[in-house]
């Protein structure tokens, strides 16, 4: 028989009891921020904006100032908008890419008049927020924030608008890039195409009234 000594006893006593205690809860750890680097390994990676393709009009499609905008919704890549002009509806296709807007013919145009137009896709009044960036329109300038945390403020008169409050947001090639576009007002139709990632703008086209030559 092996007799132990009280040491030797506490000993084993001591090692016994740590081995049935469960190991502690290892902490949450914060989650670290998106690096800089990251934000531009994501810009690379997404896909080039399409080239712009002018139109070969001497004219473009102009919107009358009694215009009112009824509805505003997403066809594609082309944006349709519609409206009354004196009682009968008429829309138009507002294409960013290409700078062109004209007149359509549209089955389901709105024949009654709205105090504030309707919205059908993924139009934003005053916020936009993608992948890692974000829009706002709060407090009268255009704030664009990147992921990398860059940030750009620009005033309407800047960015080729006259009120952001007659205008829209929307996400475009699959959230990679924003586009503004005016709803009501003297920038109906306008449109400008941001890229967050680089707070930039890479297309824009103003509407002139009617009755003017570009």
């Amino acid at each position: 028989m092996t007799h132990r000594t009280p040491a030797r006893l506490a000993l084993a006593l001591a090692l016994a009891a740590s081995a049935c205690r469960k190991p502690a809860p290892t902490p949450p750890q914060p989650r670290a921020a998106r690096s800089a680097a990251g934000a531009v390994a994501a810009a690379a990676s997404r896909p080039p904006f399409p080239a712009n393709t002018l139109s070969t009009n001497a004219r473009r499609d102009c919107f009358d100032p009694a215009f009112q905008t009824t509805r505003v919704r997403l066809r594609g890549t082309l944006i349709e908008l519609c409206g009354l002009l004196s009682a009968q509806p008429r829309c138009y296709e507002i294409d960013p890419i290409a700078n062109r807007v004209e007149e359509t013919r549209v089955d389901d145009a709105p024949t009654v008049a709205a105090a504030e137009p309707r919205f059908d896709g993924p139009f934003q009044r005053v916020e936009l927020a993608n992948r890692g960036w974000r829009v706002s329109m709060r407090g009268g300038a255009l704030s664009v924030t990147g992921p990398a945390g860059n940030h750009r403020s620009v005033t309407p008169s800047q960015f080729g608008f006259h009120a952001y409050e007659d205008t829209a947001l929307l996400p475009w090639t699959d959230s990679w890039y924003a586009v503004l576009v005016g709803i009501r007002g003297a920038d109906l139709g306008a449109t400008a195409v941001v890229d967050p990632f680089t707070l930039r703008m890479i297309s824009h086209s103003a509407i002139l009234p009617c009755g003017r030559d570009l």
